[in-house]
């Protein structure tokens, strides 16, 4: 998370911005999606009145990515229903 999020957050309100978030979204499985979006929540619950965009999604490869024979061994990309486990 950015060190200044919840800085960023109240100045951009403050100054009638609207604000959005994103998040970089790497998980794998249905599991690590709902623990990522549940982070996204505990992180902007406190500031649910000041976000008036929605939440975006950057799909990214897990990092750091895996060696060759570890990809291998990897379930399949990500499906739509990790993303709509999200």
């Amino acid at each position: 998370m950015d060190e200044k999020f919840e800085e960023n957050v109240n100045g951009a309100y403050e100054n009638g911005i609207e604000v959005g978030v994103y998040f970089r979204l790497s998980a794998i499985t249905d599991d690590e999606a709902a623990e990522d979006a549940q982070f996204v929540l505990d992180t902007i619950g406190p500031l649910k009145d000041k976000i008036s965009a929605p939440v975006a999604l950057v799909l990214a490869q897990p990092n750091p990515v895996p060696a060759p024979t570890v990809r291998a061994k990897m379930p399949g990309p990500r499906t739509l229903q990790t993303l709509l486990r999200f």
